[in-house]
Formats: structure tokens, sequence, C-alpha cells
């Protein structure tokens, strides 16, 4: 259709990277492909994390928790200065048209140039209850594993019913809050982009 299959957006407000603190949103919205020249078109669907982000000239604004992460290649790259990090909220991540809410979420980027034009070592922190990936069934046209519980391919999971067997050889779930579940770390990179916002009337002039 002509638009990039997952688009999620940064938004600051403004952005002055003098300063330790920003106000941003973040969202999604429909953003026309290729990457490299693409804008992005109505207004922000709110993904649950705004607030105030912290930014640093020295150190790591975010890295893996310690002890979540099963030693995959490649390894999750962390975030550091000159960087930001968002304050903790909740992510919704669009999985191959499945919403994943992701709760204790956190976003968090190193800058490049001042101002910034691109954002590295991009790091999306979200937790995935065990119950909500047993309760998430996904799309029947996904191949392979369309019509099952998203638990059925995250190492450790057990969803209820038939056919309950993981065939993953470890066990990466974790505990936040009592609540078992998975850490999900998305590593990206973004680009500045021109948003575009239509105001619909119903009527005319």
């Amino acid at each position: 259709d002509g638009l990039l299959d997952l688009s999620t957006l940064i938004e600051f407000l403004p952005l002055e990277q003098s300063l330790p603190m920003n106000l941003m949103d973040s969202g999604s919205a429909a953003c026309t492909a290729p990457l490299a020249s693409t804008t992005c078109m109505g207004s922000i669907v709110p993904s649950g994390i705004a607030g105030l982000a912290a930014l640093l000239s020295t150190g790591q604004c975010l890295a893996p928790i310690a002890g979540t992460v099963f030693p995959y290649t490649p390894a999750v790259t962390n975030s550091s200065a000159p960087c930001f990090s968002s304050p903790v909220g909740t992510f919704v991540l669009d999985f191959f048209g499945s919403p994943l809410l992701l709760h204790d979420a956190q976003i968090a980027a190193t800058f490049v140039d001042s101002p910034a034009t691109n954002l590295v070592n991009g790091l999306i922190k979200g937790f995935l209850t065990e119950a909500d990936a047993n309760n998430t069934i996904l799309s029947a046209s996904l191949p392979l594993f369309g019509g099952q519980a998203l638990s059925a391919l995250l190492p450790g999971g057990d969803p209820p019913g038939l056919n309950n067997t993981n065939c993953s050889a470890h066990n990466d779930k974790d505990i936040n809050a009592e609540v078992s579940g998975w850490w999900f770390y998305l590593n990206f990179t973004a680009t500045r982009v021109a948003l575009i916002e239509f105001l619909f009337s119903d009527g005319f002039e």
C-alpha cells in the first residue's frame, strides 16, 4: 500500500538538547516507504509513553535489566550518551496485526548531531505478561504459527489447550512485580521526518 509496515514516532515538544529534560510523546502514524525519504501523515496515535525525557551528555540512558537477556546474537545494544530516555509507561507494539501491550516500557536512543538529524542505538524496553501472551491469538494468515497463542512462540511459553509445548530448548520467562512474562528489547535506528497533519471538515464554504 506504499506505507511502512510499522512506524513508531518520537516527538519532542520541542527538542532542546542543551537542557536536562525535554517534554516528549510517542505513537504511531502512517509513514510512506521507503524509509530514506519517508513522510508521516495524519495525527499520532499515542503509544502510552509521554512526559519528561531525561537527556544525558555522559553515561548510559537505557540498557537491559541484568539477568533478563538470553545470550542471543546479535546482542541487545545499549543507548549511550549523548542520549535521552523516556519516562516509564505502556507501549503498544503492532506484532503482525496483533497489538501487544508492553508494561513498564521505556524508549531511549543516542542523538546524532545537534540539533539531531538521526537516532542510533535506539532501545525500546517493555514487559509482556504471560496472561497477555496467552490471550493474544496470532492472525490466521501468519505462516506456520497463524491461529496460535503468541506464548507458543516465546521460550518457556505454555499456552493452554492442545499443542501447548514450546519447541525452544530454554525458558526465557522473567518475573516483573511478581508477574510472570517476558521482557522485550527492541533495537532501532531513526531519522528525523516531516509530519503532515490533515484537518477534515464535514462541510463546504
